[in-house]
C-alpha cells in the first residue's frame, strides 16, 4: 500500500485473519518491520456501503488501540453521505463500541467545477496514453453536474465503454447512460427509501418543476399550506436531500434525483393527506 511518490510497503496474506485481535497484532507487526522505519500506514477504504457494519467497526477499534500504543497509523474511510450517516448512527446505537467512529473528522466534499471536471478526464486520460477530446470531456462533466460520486461513476463507465478505442460521445453517451442508473441504485434509493411516505410525495412533487420550486407550487400540488411544506422542508435539508437556494426555492442536492422521482412517480406519490399519516 502506498501514496504516489511518497513510497509504498506491500504485505501479504494468505488468509485474513478471523480473529480482529490476529489482525491487530498482524499490523503491529508490519509497523515494527525495519521497511517501515521512519514511516507509517495510511489504511483507507472506499465505498463503505458495500462493507457490513461490524467488519468496519473492528477495523475502527484496532486502528484506535494501535494509536494508543503511539503508533504511526491512520484511517480514512469514503462513502456516499447516506452511508457516511448511516454508519455513525448504527455505531451510536451500540455503546460497546468504541466512539472512535463518531469522534473522526468528518469532511464533506462539495460541489466540483465542470471545468475541473472535464480536466481531470482529460489528465486521466493522457496519463494513460488514452485519446479523450476536450468535448467529449466536457460532455461527460456537464453530465456529473459536479456531484463526487457521479465523477466516479461517469469516469470510469464511459472508460469502460470505451474499451482499447479512442474515447467518442457515442462511449460519453453510454456510459453517463450506465452512471445514471447506478446513481439511482446506491444513492436515490437507499435515500429515499429512508423517508417518510409525506417526505417522498413533496420531492415528486418538486420534480414536476424543471428547476428549483417554489414552495407555494408545492403546496397547491399537495393541497396543504406553505407552513405545512416548511416543515418537511427543513426535514429534507437535513438529510440532504435538497438545497433552499438564497431565493428561497428548493433545487434537489443530487444530480438525477429529479429524473429518478420522475420515473418511479408511481411508486413514491402516496396518499399521504388523511387524518393518522405517518411523519
Amino acid at each position: 500500500m502506498g501514496v504516489a511518490s511518497l513510497g509504498s510497503v506491500s504485505k501479504e496474506f494468505d488468509l485474513p485473519p478471523a480473529d480482529p485481535h490476529d489482525l491487530r497484532i498482524e499490523i503491529g507487526r508490519l509497523l515494527d518491520s525495519p521497511v517501515m522505519a521512519d514511516s507509517g500506514l495510511l489504511i483507507t477504504v472506499d465505498e463503505i456501503h458495500t462493507i457490513a457494519t461490524d467488519e468496519l467497526d473492528q477495523l475502527a477499534a484496532i486502528t484506535q488501540h494501535l494509536i494508543r500504543e503511539g503508533r504511526n497509523i491512520a484511517l480514512v474511510m469514503a462513502g456516499i453521505p447516506q452511508a457516511v450517516d448511516q454508519l455513525i448512527a448504527d455505531n451510536a446505537q451500540r455503546p460497546r463500541v468504541s466512539t472512535f467512529l463518531r469522534r473522526a473528522e468528518m469532511m464533506v466534499l462539495g460541489k466540483v467545477d465542470e471545468a475541473d471536471v472535464a480536466e481531470s478526464f482529460l489528465e486521466t486520460a493522457r496519463r494513460a496514453e488514452r485519446e479523450w477530446s476536450a468535448d467529449v470531456a466536457a460532455q461527460c462533466a456537464k453530465a456529473t453536474r459536479g456531484y463526487p460520486f457521479m465523477i466516479q461513476l461517469v469516469g470510469y463507465h464511459t472508460w469502460r465503454a470505451a474499451g482499447a478505442e479512442r474515447i467518442s460521445h457515442e462511449h460519453a453517451e453510454r456510459g453517463i447512460e450506465v452512471a445514471r442508473r447506478k446513481i439511482g441504485q446506491l444513492v436515490h434509493a437507499p435515500a429515499l427509501q429512508d423517508l417518510s411516505d409525506v417526505d417522498k410525495t413533496i420531492l415528486v412533487a418538486m420534480a414536476q418543476d424543471d428547476g428549483p420550486s417554489r414552495s407555494t407550487d408545492i403546496a397547491k400540488r399537495i393541497g396543504k399550506n406553505t407552513n405545512y411544506v416548511s416543515v418537511y422542508k427543513g426535514r429534507l435539508e437535513r438529510a440532504g436531500m435538497i438545497d433552499v437556494l438564497p431565493n428561497g426555492r428548493l433545487a434537489f442536492s443530487t444530480p438525477e434525483l429529479r429524473e429518478y422521482l420522475v420515473e418511479h412517480a408511481a411508486h413514491f406519490v402516496m396518499n399521504p393527506w388523511t387524518e393518522g399519516q405517518s411523519l
